[in-house]
């Protein structure tokens, strides 16, 4: 397979590992392709390098001590990893460009055809003096495309997963042929066993773990032979279709002898596959064959597994921890491993709860960490999981668990019960912390987010339901909060704990100008500024503006303006407030503090931005927005407002997303920007934001999570949520207060946070790394 540069083909081969060639043609032409790599990165006059890839492409040139000049002495060595520099992280730089037009007014200009696949590009004005530069519009991997057909001599279709893509192009014969021939590579690869021995990438993973392949969606990848594989791998054959749970059950558990007798060594199938499917009555005896103590056990552990998954209700004193601990103790009786594995793979099997059969294979991954099954039963669970893996995110965490555990043994010891809190997954934490508000509907409990912050806030973003707290809560500059992200069901204001975090949330949106309330509306920020004065316990008339308190000093003044906006400060009229607010006060005479809240919750429902996370934007590229403008998103959109007409300027429907991209500052210092691409193939659309990076964002959230109770603290007890404070950041009289830190501090992941929180919210089971057309 070539990759092709505009000026000729460079001699690459994804098999040139494996060329018969004599080492100093090998050698001659890595010169040759990394010669033309320096050249061209230190040449502004190539398009096909964007000015990020350029600078990164300098940089490890930099560290690599590497110039033109050098290049002849340099090692293949060196040579040899600048050009896979370029290949794995260069977009258009190996592709073959072809002119081509859309239809219905598409700006589209050309189409590249490379290894990685399908892209369209237009061609677009550098900022300042550089040169043009090349936008993605659209990009599709060779798994997307289903067929290509010339109709005419100047016509090419493509038939995609999601669309037909007609193109309009003189050179529609040679893009077909092109196409055809990446396309025959992969169908001889076909589930990688064909005779090509390369195998397309259908989505992208990215692993820090030196032992795991990183590759991104559309990647062509060489399968090569592997020549000592662990023992209860090699068990496994290439073709492993005979080793089915069901098999497993036939061949080994104790109700399949008894049906086989009872049929003449015939099973129907209905009957094979409820072997191993979940059932909702306690089993009686053992799965396998075991001794009438084990299968004693083998009842107790079943029993624990069902209350662990909510199938069957716990025990007086005993939580999840406890279930846990006793299941992972009951393991340590190596005859039972077996049986439990088998235990946890029927339940998750055709589970009708969802939410409960997440808890079955939340166990099932933390189990392939501490204890490894048979030999007899490995190739039956490695088939088990793979064939999962498609659907199920914790079936490839369990793989690459099963593969340590084989590989170095398994965890040597095992946890205490106050330790296992550090297994929890996210999931758990956050349908324990919406248990604390009184939240028991699923639906619900999804419309939350378990949010990471780390340090000051460089890092902020949204836990997926899968991820273990003990791979993300690793020192004690990380802190987790919980936000609502979603506001689709009804509120309902019968848990103390629920109104007062809800009330948090919206007040800090509020007072940080993010719900804005027009300067002008007296009337209405007198009335808001009442309902949060009544909501604090202990009250009195705040003063105007640092002025004379109007009520004996039973308690610390309050600052008016403190329940004003901080963009409003220097336009509302205080004293003018100040009597308005009064009579607001007397009119809710009577009012309790979460009556008040209540109703202040109600008032800014009103408001066009509530049910959004909202993101204030320094410049966007639009012309009907010249200044700042308030972003909102949700599960289904992402709007734009401008905060002074309170009109919205633009929708985008998540679902129309193609590709979101981090931006680099445009000045040294300044703030970062995203690019979203959206809309179809014919009718493709760009916009861009710039984010602030000072900002209060981090402490965006509804209530801080104590994480202590994990073992690094040395503390047993569940995860308990700490509302917010409700005065605005940095205007509290106390400090260190949770969701208090100083508006002044630097946060330069503002735009990686709204593309973590948006992927979030199209798909909470993805990360950034796995979502297509994400960088």
């Amino acid at each position: 397979m070539w990759m092709v540069h505009s000026k000729g083909p460079i001699p690459i081969k994804t098999r040139a590992v494996c060329s018969k060639e004599s080492t100093p043609i090998r050698s001659l032409r890595l010169e040759g392709g990394a010669c033309a790599i320096l050249r061209d990165t230190f040449s502004e006059s190539c398009i096909r390098i964007s000015q990020d890839e350029r600078h990164k492409m300098k940089d490890l040139l930099g560290d690599l001590e590497v110039d033109l000049n050098s290049l002849t002495t340099t090692e293949d060595s060196v040579k040899k990893r600048i050009v896979v520099a370029a290949r794995d992280n260069w977009a258009n730089y190996f592709s073959r460009f072809f002119p081509v037009s859309g239809e219905n007014g598409s700006d589209m200009q050309l189409l590249a055809v490379s290894h990685r696949g399908l892209r369209l590009l237009k061609v677009t004005q550098g900022p300042g003096l550089h040169p043009n530069q090349l936008k993605i519009l659209c990009s599709y991997s060779f798994a997307e495309v289903l067929g290509v057909e010339c109709r005419g001599s100047s016509t090419l279709e493509l038939s995609l997963k999601s669309e037909q893509l007609v193109l309009h192009t003189v050179r529609a014969r040679a893009i077909r042929v092109l196409i055809e021939l990446f396309l025959s590579e992969l169908k001889k690869a076909s589930v990688g066993r064909g005779d090509s021995g390369y195998v397309i990438a259908l989505r992208s993973y990215i692993t820090d773990n030196s032992s795991l392949l990183s590759l991104h969606r559309g990647d062509l990848i060489k399968l090569l032979p592997v020549a000592t594989l662990e023992p209860a791998y090699a068990s496994l054959p290439t073709d492993s279709s005979n080793y089915t749970m069901q098999e497993f059950a036939l061949r080994y558990f104790r109700k399949s002898e008894a049906s086989l007798g009872q049929r003449g060594g015939g099973v129907a199938r209905k009957d094979m596959d409820s072997l191993v499917q979940y059932t909702k009555a306690p089993i009686q005896e053992s799965l396998l064959i075991l001794s009438d103590d084990m299968s004693k056990q083998a009842v107790a552990s079943f029993l624990a597994l069902m209350q662990f998954m909510g199938d069957q209700s716990k025990p007086r004193g005993k939580d999840d921890m406890d279930l846990l601990y006793e299941l992972l103790k009951l393991c340590q009786e190596e005859q039972l491993r077996d049986e439990i594995y088998c235990q946890v793979i029927k339940q998750v099997t055709r589970h009708p709860r969802p939410e409960r059969c997440i808890r079955g294979w939340s166990f099932l991954s933390l189990l392939t960490g501490f204890f490894s099954p048979s030999t007899k039963l490995m190739p039956y669970l490695t088939k088990f999981l793979q064939d999962s893996g498609l659907s199920q995110e914790l079936a490839q965490s369990s793989q690459e668990h099963l593969q340590r555990t084989v590989k170095y043994g398994g965890r040597r010891r095992l946890p205490q019960p106050g330790e296992m809190q550090a297994f929890l997954v996210a999931a758990d934490v956050q349908e324990e912390l919406c248990r604390q508000m009184g939240i028991m509907e699923p639906q619900e409990v999804q419309e939350f987010a378990l949010f990471l912050i780390k340090g000051e806030g460089e890092l902020v973003r949204p836990l997926r339901p899968a991820e273990y707290l003990n791979n993300v809560v690793v020192d004690q500059n990380v802190s987790l909060h919980i936000r609502r992200l979603s506001w689709e069901t009804p509120l309902h204001f019968d848990n103390s704990t629920y109104i007062t975090t809800h009330y948090s949330q919206v007040l800090r949106d509020y007072l940080q100008g993010k719900l804005p309330v027009s300067a002008q509306a007296d009337v209405q920020l007198a009335r808001l500024a009442a309902l949060q004065h009544l909501s604090k316990a202990n009250r009195n008339t705040p003063s105007e503006c640092s002025g004379v308190e109007l009520t004996p000093a039973v308690h610390p003044r309050q600052d008016l303006l403190a329940y004003v906006p901080k963009q409003l400060h220097r336009q509302v009229k205080t004293a003018s407030l100040k009597n308005l607010m009064e009579q607001e006060l007397r009119q809710l005479e009577g009012h309790r503090p979460q009556e008040a809240q209540i109703s202040f919750i109600e008032a800014m429902r009103q408001l066009p931005l509530f049910g959004h996370t909202v993101y204030v934007v320094l410049r966007v590229s639009m012309q009907a927005l010249p200044g700042s403008a308030l972003l909102g998103v949700n599960r289904q959109h992402l709007i734009l407002m401008d905060p002074s007409s309170q009109s919205l300027c633009c929708r985008i429907a998540l679902k129309s997303l193609q590709r979101v991209h981090l931006l680099s500052p445009l000045e040294e210092k300044g703030p970062p920007g995203l690019e979203l691409n959206y809309g179809s193939a014919d009718n493709p659309q760009t916009i861009w934001f710039e984010l602030p990076q000072v900002s209060g964002q981090a402490s965006d959230h509804l209530g801080k999570v104590n994480v202590r109770a994990l073992p690094r603290h040395g503390v047993q007890q569940e995860p308990r949520l700490m509302p917010a404070a409700p005065e605005c950041c940095g205007q509290g009289k106390g400090k260190g207060q949770v969701g208090e830190p100083s508006c002044n501090r630097p946060l330069s992941g503002q735009a990686q946070e709204l593309l973590y929180t948006t992927v979030f919210l199209m798909d909470s089971n993805a990360s950034c790394t796995e979502w297509p057309s994400i960088n």
